[in-house]
C-alpha cells in the first residue's frame, strides 16, 4: 500500500473510460495519492491486482472516475506480491474496467457518503492468471474508503479492517 506516494506502475494509455456517480459530500482539500496492491490466496487459486492514482476534491455533486487502460502485454512488474505464482505486468487491460465500475458502485453503497471530486486511476498491474473483475472491484472499494476517510492519518489497524471488509 502506498499513501501519499505512487509505485512505478505507469503505462502507455490506450483509452480512458469515465464514470460519474452522484456524490453526497463536498469538501475542499489537497490532492491525495494512493495505490493498493492485493494478493489474496483462495485455497488452490489466488487473486491479484494493483491500482493507483490521485483524488482531487471538488465542489460539484459528482465523483468522476477516469481509468487509464493499456494493452495486456506491457513490461513485467518484478516487485509484485504475486511474482512467485504469476506473470505480472504493468497496466490495466480494458477487460477489467467493469470490475472498477462495480467497485465504485459498491463503495457508494458501503460508505453511504462519498466525496465529490475526480479520481484518476493511472497506475496498475495485473496477473495473467490471477487478476479478475472481483479483485479490481475490491481495490477500488479500498481506495475510495481511504480517500473518504475522515482523517488523513489512517492507522495500520484501520487499513487492515478496510482491506478485510473489501475482500470478504
Amino acid at each position: 500500500m502506498w499513501i501519499d506516494a505512487l509505485p512505478d506502475a505507469v503505462y502507455p494509455r490506450s483509452r480512458a473510460p469515465v464514470k460519474a456517480v452522484a456524490a453526497s459530500r463536498c469538501l475542499h482539500g489537497p490532492t491525495q495519492y494512493a495505490a493498493i496492491e492485493l494478493f489474496v490466496p483462495l485455497g488452490a487459486r489466488s487473486m491479484y491486482g494493483l491500482i493507483g492514482g490521485q483524488f482531487h476534491t471538488s465542489g460539484g455533486g459528482e465523483l468522476v472516475v477516469e481509468v487509464a487502460t493499456s494493452s495486456s502485454s506491457e513490461r513485467l512488474f518484478a516487485d509484485s506480491l504475486a511474482s512467485n505464482v504469476d506473470e505480472v505486468r504493468v497496466g490495466l487491460p480494458e477487460e477489467f474496467v467493469p470490475g472498477i465500475w462495480s467497485g465504485v458502485d459498491s463503495a457508494r453503497t458501503k460508505l453511504g457518503t462519498i466525496t465529490a471530486g475526480n479520481l484518476s486511476i493511472d497506475r496498475a498491474a495485473h496477473g495473467a492468471a490471477t487478476s479478475s473483475h472481483a479483485i479490481y472491484s475490491s481495490l477500488v472499494v479500498v481506495m475510495l474508503t481511504i480517500f473518504n476517510h475522515p482523517s488523513n492519518n489512517i492507522s495500520d489497524a484501520e487499513l487492515i479492517e478496510i482491506i478485510s471488509a473489501a475482500t470478504s
